[in-house]
């Protein structure tokens, strides 16, 4: 949903990609924005719309315009795989997901042009399901993410955005999934 739901952002397959599309939320002014890439976030301001391109993460604007990678799956002559991108909610910020080439996925924040990119975290940070990745707090300060500590199961944590003072917010003898925080 686009924040003045009006419109629904989504991908659709065409010749074996996938393109971001926006239309209407009554079906009607369906607009194929020329955009390689699935996951579309609207920004909460709905001027922009964040995605996952085959090269990375991207931006561009609402009508398919002014499209920027803004970060790469090529970094040092390394390939990575970036994935779960989401906006802060004052869309000052961006976290998303690396996998790098041992398998492991870490949470990664900056700002929606790129710049300030840092890695808040470098444990393993687990995602078995679209609502396992990583959710920013309603008030953009907490990034909570699923992990475990060594022979353990899974449970979740928070940490700030800046990656200091990560804590333990469940500790179970069973393993947590598809969690959601409220407002």
């Amino acid at each position: 949903w686009s924040p003045d739901a009006v419109s629904i952002a989504f991908s659709r397959e065409g010749n074996r990609r996938w393109y971001i599309s926006i239309n209407r939320l009554d079906g009607s002014n369906s607009v194929g924005l020329g955009a390689e890439g699935f996951d579309p976030q609207w920004s909460p301001d709905g001027v922009k719309i964040l995605f996952d391109c085959y090269s990375g993460i991207c931006t561009m604007n609402r009508d398919g315009t002014n499209k920027r990678e803004i970060v790469s799956e090529e970094r040092e002559g390394h390939r990575r795989s970036v994935d779960h991108a989401k906006w802060s909610p004052d869309a000052t910020k961006i976290l998303f997901m690396v996998r790098n080439e041992e398998n492991a996925k870490h949470i990664w924040v900056g700002h929606p042009d790129g710049s300030n990119i840092q890695k808040i975290i470098s444990r393993y940070v687990i995602v078995s399901s679209k609502n396992d990745a990583p959710q920013w707090s309603p008030d953009g300060k907490f990034v909570v993410f699923k992990s475990h500590e060594e022979g353990e199961l899974q449970d979740l944590y928070a940490i700030r955005a800046d990656g200091m003072n990560e804590q333990r917010l469940t500790c179970s003898p069973e393993e947590e999934r598809d969690f959601s925080i409220s407002e």
